[in-house]
Formats: C-alpha cells, sequence, structure tokens
C-alpha cells in the first residue's frame, strides 16, 4: 500500500524566498515526489520545513481525488 505526505526541501528554495509544496508518495520503499502549484515562505514554515497549519491556503486542505 502507498503511503502520501507532504515534503519541503530546504535547498530548493526560490530567488523570491519560497518552497515549493511536494507531495511524497512511497511505495514498496521507493519515494516519489510530485510538484504542486503550491508555494510556502519561511513564516509558513516550522524549524523542521513541516508547514504550520495556520499558514496553509484552504485550497492545499482540499481532499485528493480518488485514483483508480
Amino acid at each position: 500500500m502507498a503511503t502520501v505526505g507532504i515534503k519541503i526541501f530546504k535547498h530548493h528554495k526560490k530567488a523570491d524566498g519560497t518552497y515549493n509544496v511536494k507531495i511524497r508518495v512511497t511505495h514498496k520503499g521507493a519515494n516519489h515526489y510530485l510538484d504542486t502549484p503550491h508555494f510556502v515562505s519561511d513564516k509558513q514554515l516550522k524549524k523542521n520545513y513541516s508547514i504550520k497549519d495556520g499558514g496553509m491556503p484552504s485550497s492545499m486542505k482540499q481532499p485528493l481525488p480518488t485514483v483508480t
């Protein structure tokens, strides 16, 4: 079974100071990262580069569609 999570890479910081939010999909020990159209700034991140819930746009709180 695959697991899904959100990942921010600190070495992917853009010139404007934002980071791309990536979706991490792990299946059979292999990680794959999917780009999203969402970006967060330093003030929206915790020290461990996880997203603070209060800084998350409502469009990111939508559930992912089911893939069949």
